[in-house]
Parts: structure tokens; sequence; C-alpha cells
């Protein structure tokens, strides 16, 4: 495929420019080599009704499910990235501007807002996380996995998954 063929390239390119600059050859064979062109893949965009389907789940009360429909109802009403989502602390959370401080790439800081929905799910997730006494240093992890640490993107990753197929 041509993605493949191309990352070759790149591989072998970066190789013999390394291999120029440490002065272990004269030439640089893969000079000329030319990469396919790789088309971009579009991304996948939710219809009203399965976005209106996804954010229904789950349907439990238990704090996996209040903590999955808050991470669900957070990542769409603000767009922000998983690794932003999972790295939210409680302090983070702006309950009087209804607002979060998320921590950006490049260690900017920015407050984004949400909705009634969002602050719904929040506090009723938060009556449940109160209760929880997390494993040390993830005491302050807004979102915490089933071993009471900081819940990671791949999980994140995993539950939009599950719930994006019922």
């Amino acid at each position: 495929k041509p993605a493949t063929v191309s990352r070759s390239v790149a591989s072998m390119k970066a190789f013999f420019h390394y291999e120029e600059l440490e002065q272990r050859t004269s030439a640089d064979p893969a000079f000329e080599l030319k990469a396919p062109k790789v088309e971009k893949k579009a991304p996948t965009i939710l219809t009203t009704e399965q976005t209106n389907r996804l954010l229904a789940q789950p349907k439990d009360n238990s704090a996996k499910g209040l903590r999955d429909k808050a991470m669900l109802e957070l990542l769409y009403a603000t767009g922000i990235r998983v690794s932003e989502c999972v790295g939210l602390d409680i302090t983070d959370v702006d309950f009087r501007n209804n607002g979060i401080k998320v921590h950006r790439k490049g260690g900017a800081e920015v407050v984004v807002y949400f909705g009634d929905e969002v602050r719904t799910a929040l506090l009723n997730y938060l009556e449940e996380r109160n209760t929880i006494e997390a494993v040390e240093g993830s005491t302050n992890a807004l979102f915490l996995s089933l071993q009471k640490k900081r819940i990671g993107v791949r999980a994140v990753e995993n539950l939009v998954k599950k719930y994006s197929k019922l």
C-alpha cells in the first residue's frame, strides 16, 4: 500500500541522511527516491441520531456508568482531546462559570466552557467520585479507572468504541 511504501522511503531517507552527516558515506543513495502520494482519510462523522444514541449511553447509575456518561458528554460538548480529558483534575472544573481548565499541547492552559448537560453529568459523577478513595498519585484525578488510578487514553478510546457499537 502507498502508506507502507511512503513510511519505508522516509525511513531510508532519514537513515542515509544521518549516515551522510556522520561522514560514513559520501553520497545519499535515497536522495532520488520519491514517496507515493498517500490519500488522507476523512474523519468519520456521526449523524445527529447516532450522536444522540451515543450520548444516551450508559444507562446505569453505577460509578462506572456515571463516569462514562460524564466523559462522553464532556468530550462531545467541548471537543477536547482524549489526552486532555484524562489529564483533568477535580480542581480544573469550575461550576460557577461552567468551564474546565485544559492543559493543551505545548503547556498552554485554556478554559473551555460547557453547557448544562455536561454540568449535570459532571455533578452526578462527582457525587459518586467523592466516595471513591483513589490510589496515591491519582487523588486529584477527575476520572478514575476501576483500579482507582487516573484513567488512561486507551481506556477512554475503548469505552467510546464500546458505546458506539451499542
